[in-house]
Order: structure tokens, then sequence, then C-alpha cells
């Protein structure tokens, strides 16, 4: 919580773009959720460097963001320009996306369902997005607990 206003760092309301069921968005709802994200992700930072007190959910955020961060760490050096080319995609938002789906605590989506979405939004194979869920999933998920 800030001192100033005394409003948690990363409060949303129910009419957020950041509330608003995934696969449902507008480019322009995805594009201001997104906006939404990254300042509550600045603010908190901000904050962690003033070191101003947390709220108990924005330590909880804090520690899942540097946890998610360091999972994304490469195991291995980039590859050269010659070597085969890897599908990219953001692991982290999608796997993201993948627990706010099937936790979605008014609308849930199903596990193979959600992964087929997500599969078919990045452009990538099923197994892609399940590899991401098992290598950022405990990350992601302790977002959601």
């Amino acid at each position: 919580m800030t001192r100033q206003s005394g409003k948690a760092h990363g409060s949303l309301g129910p009419d957020s773009p950041a509330t608003l069921p995934l696969g449902q968005t507008t480019d322009e709802q995805f594009m201001a959720m997104v906006d939404q994200q990254r300042a509550m992700f600045v603010r908190l930072a901000d904050a962690v460097a003033a070191g101003e007190e947390l709220s108990r959910l924005d330590r909880k955020v804090v520690a899942a963001a540097l946890k998610l961060a360091a999972s994304n760490l490469p195991d291995s050096p980039p590859r050269s320009r010659g070597s085969a080319h890897r599908a990219r995609f953001p692991h982290g938002d999608a796997v993201l996306e993948y627990y706010a789906m099937i936790r979605n605590p008014t609308r849930p989506i199903k596990k193979t369902p959600a992964v087929e979405a997500l599969a078919e939004k990045y452009g990538v194979s099923i197994e892609a997005i399940k590899d991401a869920i098992k290598k950022h999933g405990p990350a992601a998920e302790a977002l959601f607990e």
C-alpha cells in the first residue's frame, strides 16, 4: 500500500481492462490491460526501490514476478544466426493467461481447451504451450493462490 493514497499498488476494479475475460477482448481492451499491468509492475518496482511498505498481495506479486523472470533466463547461450529457428512466443505471458483462464472464478475454461486456444493464439504447437506451462507454471501459479 502506498502511504499517500492508502490503496494497494496493484488494485484493480471489477470493470478494469485487466479483469476482462481472456479471449474475449478487443485489441484496444487487450492493450489497455497490458498497459495497466505494466504500470502496476512499474509502481511496485518504484515502491520496492523506495523502501515503501508493501501489502501482502503486493509482496506475493513481486515474488512471483521475480520467480517468473528467473525462470525465463536462458539455459544455454543464444544460437548462431545459421541455426534452426525456434518458435518464439512470450512464454511467461502464455502461462499467466493459461492460469487466468483455468482459474477464472466466473467462467473457468478446462485445461485442454485453454492450451489449444493459447497454441492457436501464439501460433505454436500444443506441445510448446505444455512445455512452457511445465517450466514456468509454478511461478505463474503462485500469483493465483
